[in-house]
């Protein structure tokens, strides 16, 4: 083998190596990318899911300064907090629409939503029409706190 043959089969592993080098980095950067991505969209969906719950308890904080005043100001925390949560569920089901198993579970999280928003109007409607026994009995039966226990239980999937 002479010189020039082994400068030719040198370039040519330089030549393969760089190559290699560059294909691998390549799919590497989009690994990266891609990971990246998927961890941005899981927080995104994280803190839509905290700002539905701490609308939540705004807007019980509301009711409950309502039921134990009859100030109807009270309710501006609840009124405000209940159209946050509905824009906050169009987001989140745009960002789970490409997983069904998450929009499952979003389903399951926003029918336990529904039904706080209802207790929570039920307990308003009941101070309003001064049904202050009714208002009392369904307070002590615990039943908005265990619709948000089950939120809570729910969100962590």
């Amino acid at each position: 083998m002479n010189i020039k043959q082994v400068l030719v089969i040198g370039f040519g592993v330089i030549l393969g190596t760089v190559g290699l080098s560059a294909v691998v980095s390549n799919y590497t950067n989009h690994f990266v990318e891609q990971s990246q991505h998927w961890v941005l969209h899981t927080y995104g969906v994280q803190i839509r899911l905290k700002n539905i719950e701490t609308n939540l308890l705004e807007a019980e904080t509301g009711q409950r300064g309502f039921i134990y005043t009859g100030d109807e100001i009270f309710l501006e925390h609840y009124n405000w907090s209940t159209q946050n949560i509905n824009s906050e569920w169009a987001i989140l089901e745009d960002l789970v629409a490409d997983n069904p198993q998450q929009i499952i579970n979003l389903q399951n999280l926003k029918k336990l939503s529904e039904q706080k928003n209802d207790e929570l109007g039920e307990t308003i409607q009941l101070k309003r029409l001064g049904k202050e026994e009714e208002l009392w009995q369904l307070v002590k039966s615990r039943k908005g706190q265990i619709i948000m226990n089950n939120i809570e239980v729910e969100s962590l999937r």
